[in-house]
């Protein structure tokens, strides 16, 4: 997750911008409204941008709506404490679903803008 993270941060600046990520958050298909909840969840200092631990937390609920999972109201705690005590090192949020999320097509219906 880390190696995506620093891929999307193209100023490196150790933040990504909605501009910076949201062409690989298209790339997972799902509704644009879903991807806004998911953002509006993962970013909790709502400064508009995201950091590792927050991208972290993104992805992790893309993965969880990629497998049919309802999007929660707030991050559930133990995802928090997940990310938090793993925050420094590079773990797979995604699963067997990483590969497929990383090189899907994108449909036309998900080009909207967040």
């Amino acid at each position: 997750v880390k190696s995506i993270f620093d891929g999307l941060d193209t100023d490196n600046d150790g933040i990504i911008y909605a501009n910076e990520v949201k062409g690989f958050f298209l790339k997972s298909n799902l509704p644009v409204r879903d991807l806004g909840t998911i953002w509006n969840l993962s970013d909790m200092d709502t400064d508009g941008a995201l950091t590792l631990s927050e991208f972290m937390i993104a992805m992790a609920l893309i993965s969880a709506r990629l497998k049919g999972e309802n999007l929660p109201t707030s991050v559930p705690q133990a995802l928090l404490d997940s990310i938090k005590g793993n925050k420094t090192r590079e773990i797979d949020l995604l699963g067997e679903r990483q590969t497929q999320f990383q090189n899907p097509t994108v449909s036309a219906k998900n080009t909207q803008s967040t």
